[in-house]
């Protein structure tokens, strides 16, 4: 399993998916190792693979949210935008804490040109925590957005934050040095 995972996080994903397939063959039906070899799977563009892997974990494990996320993630991949919808919400209900399932629901909304439903998930999802934003700047899940004025506001809210922070951490410094 941790020679999957070790060829998983190296990129290696077929090696990964011949270590999974072999710790699988020691323990079937494993939920970390279906979790992981579907994941590997997910990256190599495996979908009905990957979800086969998730759904034997769900039959084991039906609230595993990890594996709820990744299904809804490939019907994302797979445009299955309404059945993605009703992932993220069960999520939703089972964690309201869970920001991926709120950035996610935003990249369905996306997708489907809907600016403003994108953008008031993309503010929830901040709001429970979700603070990936390199990724959310890159994310061609969000290209249908990046234009409206909706995106533009939660992106220079974050700059804005950010310099605050930056501001805050100097004018600290500076006035603990001036108390030595």
């Amino acid at each position: 399993f941790y020679l999957g995972v070790r060829a998983h996080n190296n990129g290696k994903l077929k090696d990964a998916v011949s270590f999974y397939n072999m710790a699988l063959s020691i323990k079937p039906g494993e939920v970390n190792i279906l979790l992981n070899r579907g994941s590997a799977l997910n990256d190599l563009g495996k979908y009905d693979q990957a979800l086969a892997d998730y759904k034997a974990l769900l039959k084991k494990q039906p609230n595993n949210i990890d594996a709820i996320n990744n299904v809804g993630v490939i019907y994302i991949k797979r445009n299955m935008f309404s059945e993605a919808v009703k992932i993220y919400k069960k999520i939703i209900s089972l964690n309201p804490g869970y920001a991926s399932a709120y950035y996610n629901l935003a990249c369905v909304f996306a997708k489907q040109n809907n600016s403003k439903s994108a953008c008031e998930y993309i503010r929830k999802a901040v709001r429970k925590g979700f603070n990936k934003w390199s990724w959310m700047k890159q994310d061609p899940d969000l290209d249908n957005i990046r234009n409206s004025s909706c995106y533009k506001k939660i992106i220079k809210f974050k700059y804005r934050k950010n310099r605050e922070k930056v501001k805050s951490k100097t004018k600290n410094r500076n006035n603990s040095k001036n108390k030595n």
